[in-house]
């Protein structure tokens, strides 16, 4: 009885439209074996979604994120999430399977879809299950203990079964598990995969490698009477892939990319460095040269692997930083937090990546020639020839914020710690800023380099002794949205502040006072490089808005930016009446020097929402929004594993602004996550719990 009722709760895909996919880190995915257009992948911020064409737009399945997929081989349309769902109609609808554990490898019999394996490659427990998912035991093999994965072989009928110990060896069933054979691997391993034409050629890998032989990836030919050793050792293999209709194409995925082997396995190469870690990749049996791969970003390659390209999230929605070069080339750079480069060489109406998974960038401040990244792995790379080819350099700290003054002095910051290299990134002296911070913005006053200041937190501190020490400049007690520095005169700032306004200093940061307290409220703002009298915002309703007096008073034009992640403006070097900024049909060029002024009405005239305030927060924190029009609303809290931990308003509101709080006793500290549904418009954004 109880399972029939399960079977009737049905979670009905609630698709949204303008959902954009799969974000960061991507843990999984997985591709129809028979239709190559059909692809899931779950990431760890928002949760698992579905492609029907091919991977070039994504619905959201549901807010949870998933770490292992698998489609049933012998009927597609069955599909099992370790997060405990499962769909009998190719991902339109799913079924709640309460008990099922959350082990990242699912093995699924090839000719009955109710028998499965789930385990987590990590533990001492294989679960299985023989009637769809609904319950669950452990698997027992006689005199063996500790078992880290199992897998079907896909032509053995269901009846073969290799199944790695926590350790050196395997265990293989010719007869569905009624009895097992134990064989030495020489080496441990925990990660398994088997050839889909020859259940007799088995690969096998471990994660948490050493560096020795004992460890990496090995090969058996003869079911696992004898094994020979592939290389890997010095690497954390984290799944092995073989093309069904091609059993010598072979992928390693592991902490240092995604390898490729041509010849089963005898010989490696890199499919791609820049994709850092690779956590999954999947392809189908209908298209030769289609492959995704999962890791900081999930990609595609269209000719099995020898170039990749991101897809899921569109560009304007990840990018966090423009920068206009000042060359005589006009070019445009834009980058995010561990996402790709890009770059733009006709003013913005076309861009492409010039270098993947970067934590940061910056231009030579002394003549704006040479480029400098800081990639995945905390290397620095410079460019000199516009970000075609790329040098290393050497080693950086983690940071998040960086700046090159010439090609000898770099300042670079993450958290509450200040860097410095004064040899060209060869070596890096440490500073602590303050404590319980974490810095956002890095500015330099590059005629005086001494003069540094950082946005935190907790306001702008400011140090004038190159680093050494530091002072707060402005506290702003996490109002602080946004810092820029007048490019002509280095001692005026502005500051930006939630629900409060614009201020401004005109001595290098001593003191500060507000010049507009709205409407409109402004959050970005960017200052002319040839006429300090010359700003340009975006407002907290989504809406670029100019100031030709300094910022002490601002028009609101009625070109709106669209409800996107992440904002960023940049003045064009140029040509000042012309802004780049990131919106909801791309990175455009904007032409502010004549416009039309659009008067504040008392409702919002689009849908708008601030972060959480305070953030970090202990016990508390307040939510607002506004709403154009009356909406039935849900607002949700998720934590880092994406489940769902409370529910703060689920109802029809009014037009109009509101504010909820959210009262976190009970909680751990941690990242959470807030996701406001209103009608057809949906939000994420990440929040810090901090006890």
């Amino acid at each position: 009885m109880i399972r029939k009722l399960l079977i009737l709760v049905m979670l009905l895909c609630a698709y949204n439209a303008n959902a954009i996919g799969p974000f960061k880190n991507v843990r999984s995915v997985a591709v129809n074996p028979n239709h190559s257009n059909i692809v899931l992948a779950g990431d760890d911020y928002e949760g698992t979604y579905r492609s029907t064409d091919g991977g070039n737009t994504w619905v959201e399945v549901f807010g949870q994120s998933a770490s292992g997929i698998a489609f049933s081989p012998s009927d597609n349309d069955i599909i099992y999430i370790n997060r405990g769902f499962k769909s009998t109609d190719g991902g339109d609808s799913w079924i709640v399977l309460p008990n099922m554990p959350s082990g990242k490898y699912i093995s699924v019999n090839p000719i009955n879809p109710d028998e499965l394996f789930v385990s987590s490659g990590t533990g001492t427990i294989v679960y299985y299950s023989i009637d769809g998912g609904f319950t669950w035991n452990e698997l027992d093999i006689p005199n063996g203990s500790g078992y880290s994965n199992a897998q079907y072989a896909p032509n053995g009928e269901g009846n073969i079964i290799y199944v790695t110990p926590f350790g050196n060896g395997i265990y293989k069933s010719t007869d569905g598990g009624q009895s097992w054979h134990y064989y030495s691997t020489d080496g441990s391993s925990n990660v398994l995969q088997i050839d889909p034409t020859n259940s007799d050629v088995v690969y096998v890998g471990y994660y948490w490698p050493s560096g020795n032989d004992d460890y990496g990836l090995r090969k058996t030919t003869d079911g696992g009477n004898n094994w020979m050793y592939l290389g890997f050792g010095d690497h954390n293999i984290y799944n092995i892939r073989i093309r069904n209709n091609n059993p010598q194409n072979v992928w390693v995925c592991t902490d240092n990319g995604l390898y490729k082997s041509v010849d089963g396995g005898d010989s490696f190469s890199h499919s791609y460095y820049w994709l850092g870690k690779i956590k999954d990749c999947s392809f189908s049996s209908t298209s030769e040269n289609t492959i995704f791969s999962a890791g900081p970003e999930l990609a595609r390659s269209l000719d099995n692997g020898e170039s990749w390209a991101g897809v899921g999230i569109s560009v304007e929605n990840r990018i966090e930083k423009l920068v206009v070069d000042r060359s005589s080339n006009h070019h445009v750079y834009a980058t995010a937090w561990l996402d790709d480069f890009y770059k733009s060489e006709d003013l913005s109406d076309s861009w492409f990546s010039i270098m993947r998974s970067v934590k940061a960038f910056s231009f030579d401040h002394s003549d704006f020639g040479d480029i400098y990244v800081i990639y995945l792995y905390n290397e620095l790379f410079k460019s000199s020839d516009d970000g075609f080819s790329w040098n290393l350099l050497g080693e950086t700290p983690f940071v998040a914020a960086f700046y090159c003054v010439s090609s000898l002095l770099f300042y670079a910051c993450y958290d509450d710690v200040f860097y410095r290299s004064s040899d060209g990134g060869y070596s890096w002296v440490a500073r602590q800023i303050a404590s319980d911070i974490y810095v956002d913005e890095l500015m330099v006053d590059q005629a005086s380099p001494e003069y540094i200041y950082v946005g935190t937190n907790n306001g702008i501190y400011r140090s004038t002794d190159s680093g050494d020490s530091w002072l707060i400049s402005l506290e702003s007690d996490g109002h602080l949205q946004d810092v820029e520095m007048d490019p002509n005169n280095a001692n005026i700032l502005y500051a930006t502040l939630w629900s409060e306004g614009i201020m401004k200093s005109v001595n290098y940061g001593q003191t500060w006072s507000f010049i507009h307290t709205g409407p409109p409220s402004i959050e970005k703002i960017v200052v002319s490089f040839n006429d300090s009298l010359k700003l340009y915002g975006i407002s907290g309703d989504n809406y670029l808005c100019r100031s030709i007096d300094g910022g002490y008073s601002w028009i609101r034009t009625d070109i709106f930016v669209g409800n996107i992640s992440n904002h960023s403006i940049a003045v064009d070097y140029w040509d000042d009446n012309f802004v780049y900024v990131n919106m909801l049909d791309g990175i455009q060029r904007i032409y502010l020097g004549t416009t039309n002024i659009r008067e504040d009405n008392s409702l919002p005239f689009e849908y708008s929402h601030a972060q959480n305030y305070p953030n970090p927060f202990n016990a508390a924190t307040t939510i607002s929004y506004t709403l154009p029009h009356p909406a039935n609303v849900t607002l949700d809290i998720y934590n880092i594993l994406g489940r769902k931990v409370k529910t703060l308003y689920d109802g029809n509101q009014p037009a109009g602004s509101h504010s909820l709080i959210w009262n976190a006793d009970g909680f751990a500290s941690g990242v959470y996550f807030y996701k406001l549904t209103a009608g057809e418009y949906k939000h994420a954004q990440k929040m810090m719990l901090l006890k």
